[in-house]
């Protein structure tokens, strides 16, 4: 079963601020994530590794990372940067 994906405005703000190679990347990850999210097999090359609970992270190339909430009503993609980056917003991110 595929869930919807649920691509949030800030989102939306940080992918059109990125070189194209990276949007492009960022774009091809995001299209295969709402088939690949809940198959394992499937979703290995995407690189989704659960954070905490309802909340992970999915790889775009090399250096960025796509964060994501498991909801009931889809999977909302809501924040992407590289891994340094990401470490500073979940220290400072209020888990809802």
């Amino acid at each position: 079963m595929n869930k919807p994906l649920i691509i949030r405005p800030e989102l939306i703000k940080q992918l059109l601020a990125l070189p194209l190679a990276q949007r492009k990347a960022a774009w091809e990850s995001l299209s295969l994530l709402s088939e690949a999210f809940g198959h394992p097999h499937s979703h290995s090359g995407l690189g989704i590794r659960k954070l905490r609970p309802h909340l992970f992270e999915c790889r775009v190339g090399l250096n960025l990372r796509l964060l994501f909430k498991d909801r009931d009503m889809g999977v909302e993609v809501f924040w992407i940067g590289n891994h340094d980056q990401m470490q500073t917003f979940l220290r400072n991110y209020k888990y809802d």
